[in-house]
């Protein structure tokens, strides 16, 4: 399945961000854990101590997981850039041709992009970890050291990077660009909740109290759902539900990206989506998306200065909702019918 052809292709493509990934576990994690553990005043470090004997139901160098936000945000952002390169990128010119015309099924091709991320991914989450562990080892706080926080890390991290990179690689099998896909990439990062927060302003216009239907501990936890909040979250996601999360998004994901990329057709390069049949969901879909916001947006907008007897602000919303969809519809069907050529 794998071939050395196609590896060295994709890796020489990106390269660059490939290697800064470990460099950015190293900048983000390590040398700050170095700043705070190492290179401190000598009286800095006794103070600390001290105050952590005299408190060790408090004495602990982690922060519920929070410290590994920086580092785990670097990687998705290299992630996101690799996956451009690999995909978007490679539509320019005739990098894409001469992809499509060595002799391997595009399948073979596009499991062979997945793989090169997620063994970066893999590669760069054990040797931030490695490194970070043997930071604190080093370090007068030693007796701290807690390897279960740094196993969990490493599974956490390798599984939501690996979603995020299996999104963002989808998004370019049927965006004809480098910009598209890094745009409906980062509209991804927050579109399940987004939703349901659109959905609940829409309902909660014409009944009050409809966003306390939902629980307050199952609305915190439908917010993982987020490609966002699952990168940028600490160790307060139940495991199991993490785990389940991110291997639904990776098997979904990874499935569609194959497909989509067996039939997508280079003639459609530059376009906003490649495949024109799909269009028209994707038109009202986005058109949709952008009437809920627009009216979530304009519900409250100066409702009791000008309207002091609608209280609800159901004419702000309608208006906001019907303008709001109006632009978008006509802003997209003048995008869709071009075909761009800068990125």
């Amino acid at each position: 399945m794998l071939s050395k052809a196609l590896w060295k292709k994709d890796y020489k493509q990106a390269k660059l961000l490939l290697w800064l990934m470990p460099a950015a576990g190293f900048l983000f994690l390590v040398f700050n854990r170095m700043n705070k553990l190492i290179i401190l005043e000598l009286g800095t470090i006794e103070r600390q101590l001290q105050l952590m004997r005299e408190h060790p139901e408090n004495a602990t160098i982690y922060s519920f997981g929070y410290e590994f936000t920086h580092y785990r945000v670097a990687l998705a952002v290299l992630a996101l850039g690799v996956a451009v390169l690999l995909i978007g990128m490679e539509r320019r010119g005739l990098h894409q041709d001469f992809t499509f015309s060595l002799p391997f099924k595009r399948t073979q091709i596009y499991l062979n992009k997945w793989l090169l991320g997620f063994v970066f991914i893999l590669g760069s989450v054990l040797f931030t970890n490695l490194l970070d562990m043997t930071v604190i080892l080093l370090s007068p706080f030693h007796d701290y050291f807690t390897l279960s926080v740094h196993v969990r890390e490493i599974f956490r991290s390798t599984l939501i990077l690996t979603a995020w990179y299996t999104i963002v690689l989808f998004a370019g099998t049927f965006t004809g660009g480098a910009l598209t896909q890094i745009l409906l990439s980062l509209v991804a990062c927050i579109l399940p909740m987004a939703l349901m927060s659109m959905i609940g302003s829409f309902f909660s216009v014409h009944g009050p109290g409809y966003r306390e239907v939902l629980n307050p501990v199952i609305r915190r936890y439908l917010e993982y759902l987020n490609p966002l909040s699952l990168v940028t979250g600490g160790y307060s996601t139940a495991s199991l539900y993490l785990f389940v999360i991110c291997m639904v998004y990776i098997l979904f994901f990874l499935g569609a990206g194959l497909y989509a990329y067996s039939k997508n057709k280079p003639e459609n390069n530059g376009k906003v989506i490649l495949f024109p049949g799909l269009e028209p969901y994707f038109l009202w879909f986005i058109v949709g998306c952008g009437a809920l916001f627009a009216g979530l947006v304009a519900k409250d907008f100066n409702t009791v200065a000008f309207y002091p007897y609608q209280k609800s602000g159901v004419f702000n919303y309608y208006f906001g909702f019907f303008l709001g969809g109006a632009i978008v519809y006509f802003l997209l069907r003048f995008l869709l019918k071009r075909r761009f050529k800068f990125i």
